[in-house]
């Protein structure tokens, strides 16, 4: 099973890389005396950078967000600048949570959270019925057995237990 995320993150993404960009722009037109190279460079900076992340950096980054479950392993990529690749085996994997925050509720969007031994995996903003199908598809088929570490030893009505 492969995908990726919703396109909702990209939005959410969007609005937020906004909202930050107006603030700084009204801290600059607070701050700073207005129509001086100063103010105008600060003004001239922040949009740059806000079409910089809004139009290429977030969206080639939404790309690059992908999941892949095979029958050995459950994968997740992403990131642009630092590529990230995470698998877990599925025979290690415990047990599988979805998550729902405030925001998903509103954009119908949740998290799976798949723990093991060692590890978590997280594969944030999919769509509910596509998160629906990789929890069934990931979720461990067999309970964990018992560990071959520590054996009970039983004991008998003559036997007393000793300290």
């Amino acid at each position: 099973m492969k995908g990726g995320i919703s396109k909702k993150a990209l939005v959410v993404w969007e609005i937020g890389l906004a909202l930050l960009a107006a603030v700084l722009i009204a801290l600059v037109l607070l701050i700073f005396y207005p129509r001086t190279w100063l103010w105008y460079g600060l003004l001239w900076l922040i949009g740059f950078i806000y079409v910089f992340f809004a139009f290429l950096y977030l969206p080639l980054l939404h790309l690059s967000c992908q999941y892949e479950t095979t029958s050995e392993y459950v994968e997740y990529r992403g990131g642009l600048v630092f590529h990230t690749r995470k698998q877990m085996l599925r025979r290690s994997i415990m047990y599988v949570t979805i998550v729902r925050t405030p925001v998903s509720y509103l954009l119908r969007t949740r998290s799976i959270v798949v723990n093991s031994m060692g590890g978590q995996l997280t594969i944030p903003w999919l769509p509910l019925k596509q998160a629906q199908q990789l929890l069934n598809d990931i979720t461990p088929r067999h309970p964990a057995q018992k560990g071959r570490i520590v054996q009970e030893i039983p004991i008998t009505e003559n036997q007393e237990m000793q300290p």
